[in-house]
């Protein structure tokens, strides 16, 4: 699985290398507007420069998932799918490749967010002065957010797959896969907001007081919720979607070693 991941990080490395340039160029530059104008100005030019990372970490994703797509479609698609490695190999290759290239781009993200939080273009280092608790808050949230992302990734390649094993040509399976891609992430949604409903018990961090697990006063409709002090999850939908996530991966390594006709 180590040369599959190679083989797909260098597959990726130009991109992302003139992705992570301009990104760089365009942050610096708003970073120096910020530091020299007006109080006025400087607000519209840090949510410029959010705003600029979270679509910067969200074109990182899709080249990950267009180069999947295009490996399915592509001539050699008959050389990654027909290697002597099982689907789990295949899929877990794609899977961590796509993490870290989300990772090298959020993590240069994270770098610029601290210098414009810094307020002198200087990373701003007093922000990282944290207690046991808040680690643990930051542990729980960066754990959630993979899951999150892991079960994104697994049903983008599930509603890839699907058209394929269908042999439908290139265009009516692009069509084909997002829709089933919206309409399983609508479905699957629904049912954890409604398990969340039904079990409502919550596991609270708080950043003073520590963990705690209460049922809280509303319908329980927090999937997951981070305010200034506590982080708040809800117990059976992230039992849910750790669940959704390994299932999701197991059924697409089955049809990617089982299914998919690759002529």
């Amino acid at each position: 699985m180590g040369m599959l991941i190679k083989y797909d990080l260098k597959g990726n490395f130009k991109k992302f290398f003139i992705m992570l340039m301009i990104m760089a160029i365009l942050n610096i530059a708003l970073l120096l507007k910020v530091n020299a104008g007006s109080n006025g100005m400087n607000s519209i030019f840090a949510g410029l420069l959010v705003t600029l990372n979270v679509v910067f970490n969200f074109a990182a994703l899709l080249i990950c998932l267009n180069d999947f797509q295009r490996e399915l479609y592509d001539d050699r698609a008959y050389l990654t799918f027909t290697l002597p490695v099982n689907g789990k190999q295949i899929i877990g290759s794609k899977v961590i490749s796509t993490f870290i290239w989300l990772f090298i781009t959020a993590a240069l993200s994270v770098i610029f967010i601290l210098m414009l939080l810094g307020g002198t273009g200087e990373i701003n280092f007093s922000l990282l002065k944290i207690n046991q608790n808040i680690v643990m808050q930051i542990i729980i949230t960066l754990v959630y957010m993979f899951i999150d992302s892991f079960i994104f990734i697994c049903l983008a390649y599930f509603a890839m797959i699907l058209p394929k094993m269908a042999n439908l040509n290139v265009k009516l399976g692009k069509f084909l896969g997002g829709l089933i891609f919206i309409g399983l992430m609508v479905g699957l949604t629904y049912v954890n907001v409604k398990i969340c409903v039904v079990f409502p018990k919550e596991m609270v961090i708080n950043s003073v007081s520590g963990v705690s697990v209460r049922i809280p006063a509303s319908d329980g409709m927090e999937l997951f919720l981070v305010t200034g002090k506590e982080t708040m999850i809800n117990i059976a939908g992230f039992i849910y979607s750790v669940v959704l996530s390994v299932v999701l991966f197991v059924t697409n390594s089955y049809l990617v070693e089982n299914r998919l006709d690759i002529k």
